[in-house]
Protein backbone atom coordinates (compact mmCIF):
# COMPACT_ATOMS: atom_id res chain seq x y z
CA UNK A 1 0.00 0.00 0.00
CA UNK A 2 2.85 2.41 0.80
CA UNK A 3 3.98 2.55 -2.82
CA UNK A 4 0.49 3.52 -3.97
CA UNK A 5 -0.06 6.07 -1.20
CA UNK A 6 -0.11 9.58 -2.65
CA UNK A 7 0.70 12.98 -1.20
CA UNK A 8 -3.03 13.72 -1.38
CA UNK A 9 -3.79 10.65 0.75
CA UNK A 10 -1.53 12.07 3.46
CA UNK A 11 -3.07 15.55 3.16
CA UNK A 12 -6.64 14.27 3.42
CA UNK A 13 -5.64 12.12 6.40
CA UNK A 14 -4.06 15.21 8.00
CA UNK A 15 -7.24 17.23 7.45
CA UNK A 16 -9.35 14.42 8.91
CA UNK A 17 -7.04 14.22 11.93
CA UNK A 18 -7.27 18.00 12.30
CA UNK A 19 -11.06 17.64 12.45
CA UNK A 20 -11.07 14.74 14.90
CA UNK A 21 -8.16 15.59 17.19
CA UNK A 22 -6.89 19.12 16.57
CA UNK A 23 -3.66 20.40 15.06
CA UNK A 24 -1.56 19.34 18.05
CA UNK A 25 -2.36 15.72 17.20
CA UNK A 26 -1.58 15.90 13.48
CA UNK A 27 1.59 13.84 13.83
CA UNK A 28 3.53 11.62 11.48
CA UNK A 29 3.25 8.47 13.61
CA UNK A 30 -0.51 8.85 14.10
CA UNK A 31 -1.14 9.45 10.38
CA UNK A 32 1.07 6.53 9.37
CA UNK A 33 -0.93 4.25 11.69
CA UNK A 34 -4.21 5.58 10.29
CA UNK A 35 -3.02 5.01 6.73
CA UNK A 36 -1.52 1.60 7.54
CA UNK A 37 2.02 2.48 6.46
CA UNK A 38 5.41 3.09 8.02
CA UNK A 39 6.72 6.53 8.90
CA UNK A 40 9.23 6.12 6.08
CA UNK A 41 6.42 6.49 3.57
CA UNK A 42 5.76 9.97 4.93
CA UNK A 43 9.24 11.16 3.96
CA UNK A 44 8.62 10.43 0.29
CA UNK A 45 6.22 13.36 0.31
CA UNK A 46 7.20 15.69 3.16
CA UNK A 47 10.36 16.99 4.83
CA UNK A 48 8.91 17.06 8.33
CA UNK A 49 5.72 17.71 10.29
CA UNK A 50 5.85 21.47 9.65
CA UNK A 51 6.08 20.81 5.91
CA UNK A 52 3.05 18.52 6.21
CA UNK A 53 1.09 21.21 8.04
CA UNK A 54 1.96 23.88 5.47
CA UNK A 55 1.11 21.60 2.57
CA UNK A 56 -2.14 20.56 4.26
CA UNK A 57 -3.21 24.18 4.53
CA UNK A 58 -2.10 24.85 0.95
CA UNK A 59 -4.13 21.84 -0.21
CA UNK A 60 -7.23 23.09 1.63
CA UNK A 61 -6.74 26.58 0.17
CA UNK A 62 -6.30 25.21 -3.36
CA UNK A 63 -9.51 23.21 -2.96
CA UNK A 64 -11.36 26.39 -2.00
CA UNK A 65 -9.98 28.27 -5.01
CA UNK A 66 -10.83 25.39 -7.34
CA UNK A 67 -14.40 25.28 -6.06
CA UNK A 68 -14.82 29.06 -6.41
CA UNK A 69 -13.40 28.95 -9.94
CA UNK A 70 -15.69 26.10 -10.99
CA UNK A 71 -18.71 27.77 -9.40
CA UNK A 72 -17.92 31.09 -11.10
CA UNK A 73 -17.57 29.32 -14.45
CA UNK A 74 -20.81 27.36 -14.07
CA UNK A 75 -23.72 28.63 -16.14
CA UNK A 76 -26.92 29.67 -14.41
CA UNK A 77 -29.94 31.08 -16.22
CA UNK A 78 -30.26 33.96 -13.77
CA UNK A 79 -28.32 35.45 -10.86
CA UNK A 80 -31.19 34.32 -8.62
CA UNK A 81 -30.50 30.74 -9.75
CA UNK A 82 -26.84 31.24 -8.80
CA UNK A 83 -27.88 32.50 -5.37
CA UNK A 84 -30.24 29.52 -4.98
CA UNK A 85 -27.30 27.21 -5.77
CA UNK A 86 -25.14 28.92 -3.13
CA UNK A 87 -27.86 28.51 -0.52
CA UNK A 88 -28.33 24.86 -1.50
CA UNK A 89 -24.58 24.35 -1.17
CA UNK A 90 -24.63 25.89 2.31
CA UNK A 91 -27.47 23.57 3.31
CA UNK A 92 -25.65 20.43 2.17
CA UNK A 93 -21.89 21.12 2.48
CA UNK A 94 -19.74 18.88 4.64
CA UNK A 95 -17.88 21.66 6.42
CA UNK A 96 -15.81 19.64 8.87
CA UNK A 97 -12.49 20.61 7.26
CA UNK A 98 -13.47 24.29 7.09
CA UNK A 99 -14.41 24.37 10.76
CA UNK A 100 -11.18 22.64 11.79
CA UNK A 101 -9.01 24.94 9.66
CA UNK A 102 -10.83 27.98 11.04
CA UNK A 103 -10.16 26.80 14.62
CA UNK A 104 -6.50 26.23 13.72
CA UNK A 105 -6.37 29.77 12.28
CA UNK A 106 -7.39 31.20 15.65
CA UNK A 107 -4.19 29.76 17.11
CA UNK A 108 -1.71 30.34 14.27
CA UNK A 109 -1.06 33.57 12.39
CA UNK A 110 0.18 32.06 9.11
CA UNK A 111 -2.93 29.86 8.94
CA UNK A 112 -5.13 32.88 9.66
CA UNK A 113 -3.62 34.70 6.66
CA UNK A 114 -4.76 31.93 4.30
CA UNK A 115 -8.18 31.61 5.91
CA UNK A 116 -8.69 35.37 5.48
CA UNK A 117 -7.70 34.98 1.81
CA UNK A 118 -10.33 32.27 1.35
CA UNK A 119 -12.88 34.38 3.23
CA UNK A 120 -12.22 37.30 0.87
CA UNK A 121 -12.58 35.03 -2.15
CA UNK A 122 -15.91 33.68 -0.91
CA UNK A 123 -17.19 37.12 0.10
CA UNK A 124 -16.42 38.49 -3.35
CA UNK A 125 -18.17 35.56 -5.00
CA UNK A 126 -21.27 36.23 -2.90
CA UNK A 127 -21.19 40.01 -3.43
CA UNK A 128 -20.89 39.51 -7.19
CA UNK A 129 -24.17 37.61 -7.23
CA UNK A 130 -25.93 40.63 -5.76
CA UNK A 131 -24.21 43.02 -8.17
CA UNK A 132 -25.49 40.77 -10.96
CA UNK A 133 -28.95 41.01 -9.42
CA UNK A 134 -28.74 44.80 -9.80
CA UNK A 135 -27.99 45.85 -6.23
CA UNK A 136 -25.79 48.91 -5.64
CA UNK A 137 -22.27 48.20 -4.36
CA UNK A 138 -22.92 48.71 -0.62
CA UNK A 139 -26.10 46.63 -0.74
CA UNK A 140 -24.31 43.92 -2.75
CA UNK A 141 -21.46 43.84 -0.22
CA UNK A 142 -23.85 43.68 2.73
CA UNK A 143 -25.99 40.93 1.22
CA UNK A 144 -22.89 38.99 0.20
CA UNK A 145 -21.68 39.19 3.78
CA UNK A 146 -25.06 38.05 5.08
CA UNK A 147 -24.89 34.94 2.89
CA UNK A 148 -21.29 34.16 3.78
CA UNK A 149 -21.58 34.89 7.49
CA UNK A 150 -24.70 32.72 7.55
CA UNK A 151 -22.64 29.89 6.03
CA UNK A 152 -19.86 30.25 8.59
CA UNK A 153 -22.36 30.35 11.44
CA UNK A 154 -24.24 27.31 10.10
CA UNK A 155 -20.94 25.42 9.91
CA UNK A 156 -19.94 26.29 13.45
CA UNK A 157 -23.19 25.67 15.27
CA UNK A 158 -23.66 22.23 16.76
CA UNK A 159 -27.38 22.37 16.05
CA UNK A 160 -28.61 20.05 13.30
CA UNK A 161 -31.98 20.84 11.78
CA UNK A 162 -34.01 18.38 9.77
CA UNK A 163 -33.60 18.48 6.00
CA UNK A 164 -37.25 19.54 5.63
CA UNK A 165 -36.74 22.53 7.94
CA UNK A 166 -33.50 23.48 6.19
CA UNK A 167 -35.29 23.45 2.81
CA UNK A 168 -38.11 25.65 4.13
CA UNK A 169 -35.65 28.08 5.68
CA UNK A 170 -33.60 28.11 2.48
CA UNK A 171 -36.66 29.24 0.52
CA UNK A 172 -37.33 31.99 3.06
CA UNK A 173 -33.66 32.97 3.04
CA UNK A 174 -33.72 33.32 -0.75
CA UNK A 175 -36.92 35.38 -0.73
CA UNK A 176 -35.55 37.68 1.97
CA UNK A 177 -32.25 38.28 0.16
CA UNK A 178 -33.95 39.03 -3.17
CA UNK A 179 -36.19 41.76 -1.73
CA UNK A 180 -35.04 45.24 -2.78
Amino acid sequence: MASSLTRTDWLVAALDCLVEQGVENVKVERLARTLGVTKGSFYWHFKNRQDLLRQTLDYWTQQQHAFADSFAAEHFDTPADRLRAVLQFIATKDARHDVAVRLWARQTDWVNVQVREVDELRLELCAQIFRDLGFEEDAAQLRGRLVYYYQVAEQNLSRRDSQALRQRLQAEHLALLLKP
